[in-house]
């Protein structure tokens, strides 16, 4: 079927009526001067009887321009042949949304349940009509449950439902790409652009692609109370815990209540009290509240409410706390929150120095602030002319002596050493004495954790040791070829080599002192995980200071460090973490994991859907005709020319 892309084309067809118009107002005679010769020469041409050409060669000519005209507004019009792409079969796309909020509902039917009841309902009526159903289970990585399913292998699709029904296959407990998921139905419209996607969702959405619908799961009436968030500050002295709740759905005052166990405890191995307190507070309008639980309170405003702890409440330290809200709502997965944050591991470090030096114990007071949030800081300090103790601490600082053997339960740091400890390694050669000499950083060390945010060439060193090392070591800083930091991390081997007394040196005057310490610390005494509370399927970097970490008993254990894992369930974790040095118990540290916060809002609602491409999106395909009408056009005007030309003869 042919027909105009562009019918204002035709428009130009004006100019034919141009063209009539003036051949009418054409004069049709000619003044001219005859001589009685041109007379008589014209009775002979009448004599000869000759046919008048020039009328016919006019009228053709005549012909010849309307049809160029005609030529040329047809190819403004753009004609074309279309055809249909529409192949005739139906194909239809379900899209699950797996995310946390579709677990609302009652334990008889969530809906989740509804969104593969529905789909599968679509499925089998598509089938049975001889068409071909697919179906995309939307989580955080959409994949195809079944793809362009017949009649003839329809069992695969509908044995991929019964695990859904079952419980085989079950929703996630995070967010779903959706966009996603509309991504991945591409392959199908690539073979049949005239698919329909349906998308089983609970989310509302501004807009909506023409060819996308949406077939809302969610119910009247449901309703969700929600803890969305908690925190704990340390001020003054005592825990402020500080909650946001909110209610999707209706109006309620909300319980919100707050259990602490361990409280005022000095160690994990004490017992500590219980406090139970709870707040009423009033949700309406999806309106997200604060509850700040604190001694002694505060002026209350619309969305922020205080509770005062006051004097028998108020804690300093707590094992876990636990906030939660006790209501039978749709979604009870987002009623409760747990804190694992008030207690700290308690971090023993051991100074010992022939002459004790407040440049180090002044840093040292300055890492209990640094690493107040992550660690119990105890700094012990060997009196002068005591032993010095060979167990019992996590980190050795020796400053201007070192013992004979070195500890074996924790990391070392030797200041100025006065001899190399047996089986370290290390070989005293000689003391050398410089202009002020600027330290440098080794090749490839300038990203080394133990150097970073450094700026070596501000330090400078007047005096210093050289040590002859062992290939174990990892020379970071020097001063010509001579070493002047360096550093050993071995399993069982944890020991920093700084061969200079800060007396001969400005590093104590520059902030690359506190720096440098800093560093080290956390070189040798890595944080096991970047946080207390996270999301599903959010990012958690683990790391060690032992072989391996326990989090489950159905995982295997992890070895390789830093390791980043993914909880995909809510609850608590307890990761264990086994310590390379074996005379110490291992270390546990508990962790939060929630669905995500946007999940809990039950009638949410998204700006768009994305738009999924499909080639030839009217359904049909254009063969142009206008390398035709062009070749026309040009033998039309040749046409025309030899016309002009042979006027005059």
């Amino acid at each position: 079927m042919m027909s105009l892309l562009l019918p204002l084309g035709l428009l130009g067809l004006l100019g034919v009526l141009a063209l009539i118009l003036i051949y009418v107002i054409k004069p049709n005679y000619q003044t001219k001067h005859v001589s009685t010769t041109y007379v008589w020469k014209l009775s002979l041409k009448y004599r000869k009887k000759r046919l008048p050409t020039s009328r016919v060669r006019n009228i053709i000519l005549f012909i010849c321009q309307l049809l160029i005209l005609i030529a040329m507004a047809l190819i403004l019009a753009q004609p074309a042949i279309v055809h249909s792409n529409d192949t005739g079969e139906l194909d239809t796309i379900a899209i699950i949304d797996s995310s946390a909020s579709m677990y609302a509902g009652t334990e008889n039917e969530t809906r989740f349940d509804r969104a593969v009841e529905g789909a599968r309902k679509l499925s089998e009526e598509t089938i049975q009509k001889g068409g071909n159903a697919s179906v995309i289970l939307a989580d955080a990585s959409p994949t195809f449950l079944a793809q362009r399913v017949k009649q003839e292998n329809s069992r695969i699709l509908y044995d991929e439902f019964d695990a859904l029904e079952n419980g085989e296959v079950t929703c996630s407990y995070g967010s779903s790409d959706i966009n996603a998921a509309l991504t991945l139905s591409e392959d199908v419209l690539a073979v049949n652009p005239s698919a329909k996607i349906y998308l089983y969702t609970d989310v509302q959405y501004s807009y909506i692609p023409e060819n996308v619908t949406v077939v809302s799961v969610a119910e009247t009436g449901e309703w969700n109370a929600a803890v969305l968030s908690a925190t704990s500050e340390l001020v003054d002295g005592f825990y402020v815990i500080t909650v946001e709740v909110a209610n999707y759905g209706n109006n309620r005052e909300l319980e919100v209540q707050l259990n602490i166990s361990g409280a005022d405890a000095q160690d994990s191995t004490a017992s500590g009290r219980s406090i139970s307190v709870s707040q009423s507070v009033y949700c309406d309008g999806d309106a997200v509240k604060t509850v700040v639980f604190c001694d002694g309170g505060g002026a209350d405003t619309e969305n922020i409410i205080y509770y005062d702890l006051g004097t028998s409440d108020r804690f300093y330290s707590y094992r876990s706390i636990r906030v939660s809200v006790d209501e039978d709502d749709y979604f009870r997965t987002d009623n409760n929150f747990s804190l694992y944050d008030g207690q700290k591991e308690l971090i023993k470090v051991l100074y010992a120095s022939t002459d004790p030096n407040p440049f180090f114990t002044s840093a040292l007071d300055s890492l209990k602030a640094l690493f107040a949030n992550r660690w119990q800081l105890q700094v012990d300090e060997v009196p002068k002319g005591q032993e010095f103790p060979q167990s019992g601490y996590d980190f050795y600082v020796y400053e201007h002596t070192a013992p004979d053997v070195l500890p074996l339960d924790g990391a070392v740091l030797l200041a100025d050493p006065d001899r190399a400890p047996a089986g370290t390694g290390l070989r005293l050669r000689t003391i050398k004495a410089t202009a002020n000499g600027s330290l440098i950083p080794c090749d490839g060390m300038t990203a080394h954790s133990v150097t970073q945010y450094l700026v070596p060439e501000y330090i400078q060193v007047s005096r210093y040791t050289v040590f002859d090392f062992e290939s174990d070591y990892e020379a970071l800083l020097t001063i010509g070829s001579d070493p002047l930091l360096l550093v050993e991390n071995q399993k069982n081997i944890k020991i920093a080599v700084l061969p200079f007394s800060v007396h001969y040196s400005n590093i104590a005057l520059q902030p690359e002192w506190i720096i440098l310490l800093y560093n080290i610390f956390n070189y040798f005494l890595p944080t096991t995980v970047n946080g207390t509370a996270f999301e599903v399927n959010e990012d958690v970097v683990l790391n060690a200071r032992g072989p391996r970490v326990t989090y489950s008993d159905t995982a295997d254990p992890v070895e390789e460090f830093p390791a980043t894992l993914k909880f995909s369930i809510p609850g608590t974790y307890i990761l264990r973490q086994e310590l390379y040095f074996t005379d110490k118990d291992p270390v546990n540290v508990s962790i939060f994991v929630r669905a995500p916060r946007a999940e809990s809002n039950l009638w949410a609602v998204e700006d768009t859907l994305e738009d999924p491409y499909k080639e030839n999106y009217s359904g049909f395909s254009y063969d142009d005709l206008l390398i035709y009408l062009a070749a026309a056009l040009v033998a039309l005007l040749f046409l025309e020319w030899i016309l002009h030309s042979r006027e005059g003869r």
